[in-house]
């Protein structure tokens, strides 16, 4: 008999989940944004190497079809087993059930008629998995099933060595849907599964604290069984930080006279990682959407414009380009005479058009805020000092260097340390992005793009008219679905022979 003279490694536990996200159902109120929430919860279980199966809007046949014969015959013993759910529950003589979609509140037959015994899941998990994780977003209000079922909420399961139970609320209590997104405990999860190294404790304790904290203490998520189990595994050593260095042998060199075919100065930005989104010490007044802050890496030096787009510059792209008009004039510069003013009252696709016919883009998003930091890790604000903000920025109100009530000419204000002038302030600034409230949560670590497609466009650095606390943050997200008095752009070009090519030095001033 052949004797093996190295032991095989061990392969590590395959990684499973069923993701379902139940949002409209045929007799019972819609339950907004629980198919949205579904989606982004598969997507960052996808990133922590799950192999995912989606299910939504399921009836009770489907159910059991997706359950007892896809989901529970792909798993083998020593799998680590992931189930999300999203949708309606109830519970009977303190047995919780998942409510189908086709789930008739005027029926006369038994509940496990009607319904999915959620202990049934659990039956047919058993001895399938090593580990089982069961999130079970299923206690939204509603008087049809409190009338039907004679209780509240859900009922506290049966706890198993191997099973992780994790209850959107506590028991025998219920939550009101979200007008138009997910519930609070599918955003705190998404937020706590995007942070690496938090073992699944650390993740209930997370989701826990931030849905007490934004519902007032009114929703309590109720575990049952605790878990050292990791869904990404914990950060290598902190590397110290370092200011990224301006390169000093780019050609042309940084802060030359060269222009682009668009008579707009362009600066030179070299690539690198940052962290984008909401700075720790700011996460109190940051908004769900700037969550969490991650590492982005930007592969790719490229030119951004020095200021946006000035009137000047359109006007000589609209002359250039056949059918293509001046958009409309603000009040604060009737007939476009001031040429040195940011063009606004521009689409998103208009101003797409005109970066495509300079020889560019607009910037992602990411690459905007990239060079909004310029190098500077963990800034709340373009400037470090609060005190500065009126000499940096033009926002709502007047005091210092800020005498403009609404739009001012560009370059009245300091530029940033990479020598961009305005990227906070004045107005807002189209960016490549579609919108989308949770894209922080599954968005690619390297050269995001956004989303493939949405009702609105992301708009970054705020307006004459912001609020200087919450716009001008470096991490804020504003979104626009057209061209106002207050959204303007900049364009970005990629570091090509071909873009330094169209580069001439200017002979005038």
């Amino acid at each position: 008999m052949p004797v093996a003279l190295f032991a095989q490694p061990e392969a590590a536990p395959r990684r499973k989940a069923l993701v379902i996200g139940n949002e409209h159902y045929a007799f019972l109120n819609r339950i907004p944004g629980a198919q949205h929430g579904a989606s982004a919860i598969a997507a960052a279980l996808r990133r922590a190497k799950f192999d995912v199966l989606e299910a939504s809007d399921v009836t009770l046949a489907r159910l059991k079809t997706v359950i007892e014969e896809q989901f529970v015959p792909s798993l083998q013993p020593g799998d680590d087993c992931v189930v999300y759910y999203s949708g309606y529950g109830l519970q009977r003589n303190e047995t919780n059930y998942f409510v189908p979609v086709d789930f008739d509140p005027n029926t006369q037959a038994g509940v496990e008629q009607v319904a999915y015994e959620i202990g049934r899941l659990q039956y047919y998990l058993n001895g399938k998995a090593h580990l089982q994780i069961l999130l079970v977003e299923a206690s939204w209000e509603s008087t049809q099933l409190v009338h039907w079922a004679g209780t509240v909420g859900l009922a506290t399961p049966v706890g198993r060595p191997d099973t992780i139970w994790f209850f959107d609320a506590a028991r025998n209590t219920s939550t009101t849907a979200s007008a138009d997104g997910p519930g609070l405990f599918t955003l705190a999860l998404l937020h706590a599964l995007s942070q690496k190294g938090l073992t699944m404790t650390q993740i209930i304790q997370a989701v826990q604290g931030e849905v007490a904290e934004k519902s007032g203490g009114r929703q309590q998520p109720y575990p049952v069984g605790v878990s050292e189990f990791y869904f990404t595994p914990p950060p290598p050593p902190p590397v110290k930080e370092t200011i990224i260095k301006v390169p000093t042998d780019i050609w042309p060199k940084q802060g030359s006279i060269e222009w682009n075919k668009d008579h707009q100065d362009y600066v030179y930005i070299p690539n690198s990682s940052f962290k984008m989104g909401c700075v720790p010490s700011a996460a109190p007044d940051c908004q769900s959407d700037e969550k969490p802050q991650h590492t982005v890496k930007i592969t790719n030096a490229f030119w951004l414009g020095e200021t946006e787009v000035q009137v000047a510059a359109y006007k000589y792209f609209a002359k250039q380009v056949a059918h293509r008009k001046m958009p409309q004039a603000p009040m604060w510069d009737r007939g476009w005479k001031d040429d040195g003013y940011p063009i606004a009252y521009v689409s998103w696709q208009d101003a797409q058009d005109y970066c495509a016919w300079a020889g560019g883009r607009l910037p992602t998003e990411a690459e905007w805020e990239y060079a909004a930091r310029a190098g500077i890790e963990n800034q709340v604000f373009p400037f470090a000092d609060m005190k500065q903000s009126r000499d940096k920025a033009n926002f709502q109100g007047k005091q210092g260097y800020d005498q403009y009530e609404q739009a001012a000419p560009v370059k009245k204000f300091d530029p940033n340390r990479f020598g961009l002038f305005d990227m906070a302030g004045n107005v807002w600034e189209w960016v490549y992005d579609f919108y989308d409230p949770l894209y922080y949560s599954h968005s690619p670590e390297v050269d995001p793009r956004g989303p493939d497609s949405g009702k609105a466009h992301v708009a970054r650095g705020g307006s004459y008219a912001s609020d200087r606390e919450k716009h001008l943050r470096l991490s804020y997200r504003g979104h626009f679905d057209k061209g106002l008095d207050h959204v303007g752009f900049r364009c970005m070009l990629p570091d090509t022979p071909a873009t330094r090519a169209q580069f001439k030095t200017r002979t005038a001033p």
